[in-house]
């Protein structure tokens, strides 16, 4: 259906696309056909005036002549001669005036063409404006000559005189006689004379009912009043007709290239108006514009459902993707629980007195849960990097601080097998920067346990640090790791930067890891706009180069974090300068509260336990405490409501609070910081680094006491109970009868009608109550060591989120497995104990459940 979708576009975008293109090419080819019209028409509209011009002034040129010819007649001259010289009429005038008479009659009904007067009247004016000859031609009256009202003439011309309602055409001839003006003679000429030759003029392409003079730079046209005013203009109103209509057959035309119109111009007034040339063409023309509009409207279904269907599908990727990120959560969450009890309790068993076969097998439980969970870390941060949702901080940090949280942790490893490990940072390198300091140091710890994983014993291993260029703020940033170890063929080191893969199979056997160290580091630093690559010989060792785009940090310097000095960097050191710090600890899990509780107390330092945030804050009211260590989802109120709560108090704003929480994920340790919270120390502990977290923050305001000696484990005789292993329920009491003895009357006490009591709490208004309990139980039966009532516990907490229908089959498992176990337990419970001191567990216990 997509592929369909796709080709459909492409077709009706290919068609859409032509048309447009046509359409645009018929614009202008339209507009530019239009302005050659136009200018055609215009130069047809001059020439056609050019030519009446050129025939009315031929007309009056032919009159200019006449009365030139008739001024400089004798008899006129000897006439106004002998009357400026005062003769009467008596004496000689009146002969002269009758000889000008006969010359004017014969100018008036002597010049005819084809028939028709050319001259209407005629007269002569003295400079007193009398007329001294005013004639007529016959049938006509004569003119009222007013010297004021005729223009003034130097020499002989044509003019047109206007009046109210008529206009005349007259010709003014001046009579000079020694320089001096002594009259004028002016005849007004017929302008039918002109339009009587119609071949003549219709030879010149001139139409013979209107001509045109041009006076003073002006063209005026003018009609003769006995004739009929032009036809009618064609009726444009009317359907558009074809190229070979009547109408149009005299008019300028031009075709519109690529086009089915015709454009035809009048050459009288140069108007445009266009019509029909090929209607088979237009009609080709409409067809193709149908087929692209119904292609584009199919593409667009098409594509409408293209995108309903990605839109399906993306949100199903979403809905993936949630799922994903929240199965990750609650695994991480699920298994860092448990590996806290592995890791804190082999930690605290190798406190006691051990024979070196105990202290080797424990030891090798510590190495192989610390393994595991770097492999958790890397599938999770790996898993994180490929969703595309990772996101780098933009923090001011020291690069300093970031090179000794590396050595601290890398140091260790590479002590354990006797390596040399140096760290070189050039003088130019800037040390105060803007970044993300752990995503740094992720990819920094990453190939440096790589090279004292890969590096024998008496090996070398060194950091180095370089600034490879700098521009405006920014600094680009060359690290280089650097190791004598096993090194690396071409062949290998072309498998590295690949998910799940390392150089070859047998490293994973040798070696151990999940091979998604340099892949999520290769992501990374390409996170940070930088590259990274590997140089390696075998045998001689390998050198990894990684470069970061950095800022560097303008102002005042970045803020230092707060670190261990150099003789403190093991956990050991980082304990004991906590030695004597009061802490409150607020965490609702027994088993962790429990662990948490012996580590610190095992180090000297005083400890106050609350089951949430509630009681925290009531706690924080009445005493002074050194830092808290707070877990995050507790009920009543969780740690990060509490942090905000107490950061509000001006007193407690510099209190430093750690988050202790199984919710290791980047954006949970993020919302742990955005609540308020210093940092953050994930579940399952790692002990020597949670000494070092803490030592970074907290420091002791009290003197060490003397240091606290657990409680001497007698030796007992415990049986075998079913469904319960005594030996872990034991060693979460770190081996003391008596507080395991307690735990399991604790357990018989709560426990005993599990059944009624939570079918109480599904009655309860609280919707979580139900939830709580099964939790209680999950980590009540952890704490004893009832391994598969743990396992039905957790089942039956699950159910409790689903609904009603999916609690019956899981709580009947549960109480079926409390039947089995409760027995035993109670024979060994029954037993006589010797008289209960205090114990912080047994507290942490009854405060946990009743929460």
């Amino acid at each position: 259906m997509r592929h369909t979708s796709n080709i459909a576009s492409k077709v009706s975008f290919a068609a859409g696309l032509l048309l447009a293109v046509y359409l645009l090419v018929l614009l202008a080819t339209t507009y530019y056909a239009q302005q050659d019209l136009r200018d055609a028409a215009r130069n047809e509209q001059q020439f056609t005036l050019d030519k009446k011009v050129a025939t009315l002034a031929n007309f009056h040129g032919e009159r200019i002549s006449d009365i030139d010819t008739l001024a400089e007649s004798r008899a006129i001259e000897v006439f106004l001669a002998n009357r400026a010289l005062g003769m009467s009429m008596e004496y000689g005038l009146r002969a002269s005036l009758l000889s000008m008479e006969t010359r004017f009659r014969k100018l008036l009904d002597g010049h005819r063409i084809d028939g028709t007067l050319v001259y209407l009247r005629i007269a002569l004016i003295d400079t007193d404006g009398r007329a001294i000859v005013n004639l007529a031609a016959r049938g006509l009256e004569l003119g009222n000559w007013q010297a004021d009202a005729l223009p003034e003439a130097e020499r002989t011309r044509c003019v047109l005189l206007r009046g109210n309602s008529d206009s005349h055409l007259v010709v003014i001839a001046p009579l000079v006689y020694k320089e001096a003006r002594i009259g004028s003679i002016v005849a007004e000429i017929n302008p039918a004379a002109i339009i009587s030759r119609p071949r003549q003029l219709g030879g010149l392409g001139i139409d013979v009912r209107e001509l045109a003079l041009r006076e003073s730079g002006s063209v005026v046209a003018y009609a003769h009043i006995a004739e009929t005013s032009p036809s009618a203009a064609p009726d444009w109103t009317a359907e558009l007709a074809s190229a070979d209509d009547e109408r149009y057959r005299d008019w300028l035309q031009k075709r519109v290239a690529n086009s089915p119109f015709v454009l035809v111009s009048n050459p009288a007034d140069a108007t445009q108006h266009g019509f029909l040339a090929s209607p088979s063409l237009l009609a080709l023309l409409a067809g193709a514009a149908l087929f692209v509009g119904t292609m584009i409207y199919f593409a667009y279904r098409t594509g409408e459902q293209a995108n309903r269907e990605m839109g399906e599908a993306k949100a199903a990727a979403e809905a993936a993707t949630r799922a994903k990120s929240a199965f990750l959560a609650n695994m991480s969450h699920e298994i860092r629980t448990p590996m806290n009890a592995v890791i804190g309790m082999t930690h605290l068993a190798l406190q006691t007195d051990l024979n070196p076969k105990q202290r080797s097998y424990l030891e090798k439980i510590r190495h192989s849960a610390e393994v595991l969970l770097g492999i958790l870390n890397d599938v999770l941060d790996f898993s994180k990097i490929e969703s595309g949702r990772t996101e780098l901080e933009t923090i001011p940090f020291h690069l300093a601080d970031v090179i000794e949280s590396v050595l601290n942790i890398v140091g260790h490893k590479a002590e354990e097998k006797q390596l040399a490990l140096s760290v070189d940072i050039a003088s130019n390198v800037p040390t105060s920067l803007v970044g993300d300091p752990l995503r740094l140091g992720q990819v920094l710890i990453n190939l440096g346990n790589n090279a004292v994983k890969f590096t024998e014993p008496s090996g070398r291993v060194s950091i180095k640090v370089r600034l490879e260029s700098s521009h405006d703020d920014k600094s680009l940033l060359h690290f280089a790791v650097r190791d004598t170890g096993v090194g690396m063929t071409p062949e290998q080191q072309a498998k590295l930067f690949q998910s799940f893969s390392q150089a070859d199979s047998s490293v994973s056997r040798r070696f151990g890891g999940s091979g998604l160290g340099l892949a999520i580091s290769k992501s990374l630093v390409s996170l940070m706009g930088g590259r990274i690559w590997v140089e390696s010989v075998p045998d001689l060792g390998s050198a990894f180069h990684f470069t970061a785009q950095l800022r560097r940090h303008e102002g005042a310097s970045a803020p230092r974090r707060a670190s261990p000095s150099t003789d403190e960097r093991t956990g050991q050191d980082a304990a004991e300068r906590l030695a004597g710090a009061h802490l409150l600890v607020v965490e609702d899990n027994d088993i962790n509260r429990e662990l948490v509780v012996e580590l610190l107390t095992g180090a000297n330092m005083r400890v106050t336990t609350a089951v949430n945030g509630k009681e925290a804050l009531d706690l924080l009211e009445k005493q002074v405490f050194d830092g808290v260590i707070m877990d995050c989802q507790m009920p009543v109120m969780d740690g990060y409501t509490a942090t905000r709560r107490i950061r509000q108090q001006a007193a407690l704003a510099e209190l430093p609070i750690l988050a202790m929480t199984a919710n290791a994920m980047p954006a949970d340790r993020q919302r742990a910081l955005d609540s308020g919270m210093n940092d953050h120390i994930a579940k399952p502990l790692d002990v020597p680094a949670m000494f070092v977290t803490l030592a970074r923050w907290i420091s002791p305001q009290a003197q060490a006491a003397a240091p606290r000696r657990g409680p001497a484990a007698g030796a007992v005789d415990i049986p075998e109970m079913p469904g319960v292993d005594h030996a872990t329920g034991l060693a979460v009491a770190r081996g003391d009868p008596r507080l395991y003895r307690r735990l399991l009357r604790m357990f018989l006490d709560r426990y005993d009608h599990f059944d009624e009591r939570f079918r109480s709490a599904q009655q309860d208004s609280d919707s979580e109550a139900a939830v709580r309990l099964a939790h209680s139980l999950k980590g009540v039966a952890s704490n004893i060591g009832a391994t598969d009532l743990n396992r039905l516990a957790t089942e039956l907490e699950h159910a409790c989120t689903l609904g009603a229908n999916a609690i019956e089959a899981p709580l009947a498992a549960v109480v079926a497995e409390l039947d089995a176990v409760m027995p035993a337990i109670a024979v060994f419970a029954a037993e006589p104990a010797q008289a209960d001191t205090s114990s912080t567990a047994s507290a942490d216990l009854a405060a946990n459940d009743s929460a």
